[in-house]
């Protein structure tokens, strides 16, 4: 545990010491906070609904930056071949980067409770809703990450790996949309139904089914397994 803690804790030193992911980290939290607020004055609605459906699109960029940013500095510095000479497991280093990631990230989440305060303290929101919904986003960030540090893995170019992830992302996010339920009728349920965007949806609704929860499980498990093999062959 101790080695564990020592490696996260320089992975999270190197990522706060980075000025544009630092630039971008700051300027997803003011803006987050801001169209969220703005949209739930708008709609005189209390819920945090603008807030899920704001978050997605700001993982969306993030999370392939960030794991591209960890992934660089281990190939810039020639970690790779340290690492090789170390007793650590591929799992081990892995889940050091993704729980640094996920820490950085996760303010994003974390700014916005002043705004869920606000809601709670001007109206009476639904308490299991809004905590599935903050259970979700964290869920979703998660999945993300694991999917952006797959792709960075996989390609040997830094910009492409990140640009793998961030179109795969988006994908997801597209096929989430209601256009392909209506243009493609027979087809569309399918295709919403391997968005990763729909099960997040149905989290936040309040809508918690087995089926959503095992696709999300899937998802983390294939990406975590697929990224430990790629690292595994490339240390060989």
């Amino acid at each position: 545990m101790k080695r564990f803690l020592a490696f996260y804790q320089k992975e999270m030193l190197f990522l706060i010491r980075q000025p544009l992911t630092f630039l971008f980290l700051l300027l997803a939290v003011l803006l987050n906070n801001w169209l969220s607020f703005n949209a739930i004055l708008l709609n005189q609605v209390a819920t945090l609904q603008p807030l899920w459906q704001n978050l997605p699109f700001f993982f969306l960029f993030l999370a392939p930056l960030t794991a591209l940013v960890l992934i660089n500095e281990e190939r810039q510095n020639n970690r790779q071949e340290i690492l090789k000479s170390l007793p650590l497991s591929e799992p081990f280093v892995l889940g050091a980067k993704i729980t640094a990631a996920f820490s950085l990230l996760f303010i994003i989440i974390l700014f916005s409770f002043p705004l869920a305060a606000g809601l709670f303290w001007l109206a009476s929101p639904d308490k299991g809703v809004v905590l599935g919904g903050y259970f979700a986003a964290s869920l979703l960030l998660l999945a993300y990450l694991l999917a952006s540090f797959f792709f960075a893995t996989l390609s040997r170019h830094n910009l492409a790996g990140f640009f793998l992830g961030f179109l795969f992302l988006l994908g997801d996010d597209l096929l989430s949309q209601e256009f392909l339920l209506l243009h493609f009728p027979k087809l569309g349920p399918w295709l919403t139904y391997l968005s990763l965007q729909t099960h997040y949806q149905h989290f936040t609704a309040g809508l918690l089914t087995l089926a959503d929860a095992l696709f999300f499980l899937t998802w983390l498990i294939f990406f975590w397994l697929a990224t430990v093999i790629i690292q595994e062959s490339r240390r060989q």
